[in-house]
């Protein structure tokens, strides 16, 4: 018989090796689908409720770990774009209310013109921007609760800083605090801040590699 090339234990070790390479990856596979839907379920998808002459919106959230100078994501969620269209950076902070800043050169696409609806009245509807924004009569606003599409409004009276209009169409019957848009799709910050989560993740991880 010849040499042989390769010795049984070192064939034994080799398939060793390949067999726990294989359930790492299997396991890392794992624990990456799991964090996916951690990641999922714990990051928020926040309305922008206003946006301000120059560059910088208002949006809402209670959280704690929310803060001052934190940078998140910008998103307008649709068929044909998936990714973020730019970041605002948070610079005030008022309760539950933030006014963040972006920047309009490092934007894909415009941050758009949002407002909140404040006032309703029978078949009217008030909404908290104006020709400040270069709205005016004839232009329509979607409305939305959260990411679904619940109304349509088209302004007729417009001041600086607010717009009445009619309705258009609506599937609530209270639509004060609403999001109105100029986009069929709202525009919305993300945020996922929190340190319970990442020591969930950090647990998750060290259970796959025991």
């Amino acid at each position: 018989m010849g040499h042989e090339i390769v010795s049984k234990s070192e064939r034994s070790f080799i398939g060793n090796v390949c067999y726990y390479a294989l359930d790492l990856v299997v396991i890392l596979t794992i624990v990456a689908v799991l964090l996916a839907v951690v990641h999922k379920y714990a990051t928020q998808n926040i309305n922008v409720a206003q946006t301000l002459p120059g560059a910088s919106v208002v949006f809402y959230n209670d959280d704690p770990f929310l803060e001052v100078g934190d940078v998140l994501p910008v998103y307008r969620f649709s068929a044909d774009w998936k990714v973020e269209i730019g970041k605002v950076r948070v610079a005030e902070q008022d309760g539950d209310k933030f006014v963040a800043h972006f920047d309009k050169e490092h934007f894909s696409w415009p941050m758009g013109r949002q407002g909140q609806v404040t006032a309703q009245l029978p078949d009217w509807v008030q909404v908290n921007i104006g020709s400040a924004l270069g709205l005016k009569a004839g232009d329509q606003l979607v409305l939305f609760d959260g990411r679904r599409q619940v109304g349509r409004i088209e302004l007729k009276e417009i001041s600086t800083q607010s717009a009445w209009g009619t309705l258009l169409s609506s599937s609530k019957a209270d639509l004060r605090g609403l999001t109105a848009s100029e986009f069929s799709v709202p525009t919305q910050i993300a945020y996922f801040k929190n340190p319970y989560v990442f020591i969930g993740e950090l647990a998750i991880i060290a259970l796959a590699v025991c």
